[in-house]
């Protein structure tokens, strides 16, 4: 009787401890490993990867990355188009742009040919030197004039001195500049239609070699 109740506890260990299932080479299912089925396990395999996908799903994770790429790229490209001038369209001169060197203003021309009636007429107003040939001289109330060869003294360039501000010499006038190149610096004034160069001077009027005219 003892040895088949022994037998039946389990061949002679204690009843409170608990059997060690040792593995089945088999693979077979037994009472005492019941998981050793392949599908078995396969299944519970299967379950398990099915709940760690629903813990972190894949393609969740692999679109935020692509998202984070396109952002990142995004921000490049604004700052590139932002640091070259090309942000908004169009092209915009920055401080890394070479500045484009600006042409010096030609000076202003201020010594004319008697002849040049049209540009001394545009200089009234302004004092500028006018060179030629004195023909004679002419006076009325208003003053002296030397009037210079092959001009025409109702509209052309005519030397003037007001005899009531300037003392001049009507015999040196005469008898020095007549019939001599002269270069004369004065003020462009316009007297009804004719067209003067009013001196205030006579130092203002010099006998002139014959030199190039500078062109200031």
């Amino acid at each position: 009787m003892e040895s088949g109740e022994s037998k039946e506890m389990g061949l002679g260990q204690n009843p409170g401890e608990a059997t060690t299932h040792q593995p089945n080479p088999t693979g077979k299912p037994t009472l005492a490993n019941p998981l050793a089925s392949p599908a078995l396990l396969k299944t519970t395999s299967q379950s398990a990867g099915k709940t760690v996908s629903h813990l972190v799903p894949f393609h969740r994770t692999q679109n935020f990355a692509l998202l984070m790429v396109a952002l990142i790229a995004v921000c490049v490209t604004i700052t590139v188009l932002a640091l070259t001038g090309n942000l908004g369209g169009g092209s915009r001169p920055t401080s890394f742009a070479k500045k484009e060197k600006e042409k010096p203003t030609p000076p202003e021309k201020t010594s004319f040919k008697s002849s040049e009636r049209s540009e001394i007429k545009d200089a009234a107003g302004k004092n500028i030197t006018v060179t030629g040939d004195i023909d004679r001289l002419e006076q009325d109330e208003k003053g002296r004039y030397l009037v210079f060869k092959d001009s025409d003294p109702r509209r052309d360039v005519m030397v003037f001195f007001d005899t009531a501000k300037t003392e001049t010499s009507e015999w040196m006038l005469k008898r020095k500049f007549a019939g001599q190149k002269v270069r004369a610096t004065g003020t462009v004034k316009l007297d009804g239609g004719r067209l003067l160069l009013e001196l205030t001077s006579m130092d203002d009027l010099q006998l002139h070699a014959d030199k190039p005219i500078p062109q200031n």
